[in-house]
């Protein structure tokens, strides 16, 4: 069986063959739509019942990434758009697919579930010596703080700007060694990653009230496993994705599309995702000198991650917010 999908941008008709296949997953069967031509082999990397996504809905890897790939995944009666293709991905991830994977799976940061105009922004692939101070005078000028999830060998190249952004009130996190797929790695080169990472950036981490620090970590190329979850859980970090993620990373000189797709999808709890690296280090910057501006104006705090959580389960800390605009993780989190 065939199906057929109006490509958003290029109006070109993607065909989809209806595929059961319970072989690849051996706790829980999984109907998935694959892109025509779509061959066995790559069938098989998807990440099946062992994932951390909830109801063992699968997810695409990196290399569907490359590949433009789209699938529908129906798991438990629920679909999961999990598609990554230039075009495509704007039009769409629903607000509710999101909100129903956050309360199905508590472990990990997706969104936060609330009725205030409060969003989080992170930056994932820090520092880089080019664009990291740009990002950082455009956040200054626009009072805002972020969430910088760091790679462990750019911080040794560049210690003086991962000191910059903890001295201006930026959060960091721990984003692995090297930019690459964290799922690729065996748990014991996961957990030695994560170690030696943590050492470069430990003296940064946010501290709450009671002198505890608060480690987020974002798995490389955003995909995880369930043991994955438990060895970050053991190393006492918080596991942070999003809900709004533009794909800055497959394109350049767009800043102007990918604020617009920003703007366009905002939704309130929204923690939107950024890149800080080649080639789209320009980009990055025009996007945020095009969004902040408009999301003050639009009344939203864009907070970091401790605070609008710690503010979820303590809402008497919320006269700590009053005159902040744009925060971090743990703000975000404590609201």
């Amino acid at each position: 069986m065939h199906y057929a999908l109006l490509h958003p941008v290029s109006s070109a008709r993607l065909r989809f063959r209806f595929h059961r296949d319970s072989s690849f997953c051996s706790r829980s069967k999984l109907t998935t739509v694959y892109p025509v031509g779509t061959s066995h082999d790559f069938r098989k990397r998807i990440l099946c019942s062992n994932t951390g996504i909830p109801m063992r809905a699968a997810i695409f890897t990196s290399t569907a990434m490359d590949l433009g790939g789209i699938a529908l995944v129906l798991a438990g009666g629920f679909v999961v758009l999990a598609a990554f293709a230039a075009g495509i991905s704007l039009a769409f991830q629903p607000t509710w697919v999101v909100r129903w994977v956050q309360k199905a799976q508590p472990d990990v940061f997706f969104l936060k579930p609330t009725e205030d105009k409060v969003i989080s922004l992170t930056v994932d692939d820090a520092p880089h010596p080019d664009i990291t101070p740009q990002i950082l005078d455009v956040l200054r000028e626009n009072d805002c703080k972020a969430t910088f999830f760091v790679i462990g060998e750019n911080v040794d190249q560049w210690p003086g700007l991962v000191e910059r952004i903890h001295t201006e009130g930026h959060e960091v996190g721990n984003h692995t060694m090297q930019d690459a797929a964290s799922w690729r790695l065996s748990p014991n080169e996961f957990l030695s990653q994560l170690i030696v990472t943590e050492e470069r950036i430990t003296k940064y981490f946010t501290v709450d009230v009671s002198g505890r620090q608060i480690k987020w970590f974002r798995p490389g190329h955003g995909f995880y496993t369930r043991w994955m979850l438990e060895i970050s859980k053991a190393q006492g970090y918080k596991v942070a994705l999003g809900s709004l993620f533009p794909l800055d990373t497959l394109f350049t000189a767009q800043a102007w599309l990918i604020s617009k797709y920003l703007l366009w999808r905002m939704h309130r709890g929204a923690i939107i995702i950024l890149h800080d690296r080649q080639p789209q280090k320009h980009q990055t910057i025009e996007v945020l000198k095009m969004i902040l501006p408009v999301l003050k104006r639009k009344g939203y705090d864009v907070m970091i991650f401790h605070m609008k959580c710690a503010l979820r389960k303590h809402p008497e800390q919320t006269k700590v917010l009053s005159g902040l605009n744009f925060c971090t993780l743990w703000e975000f989190w404590v609201r």
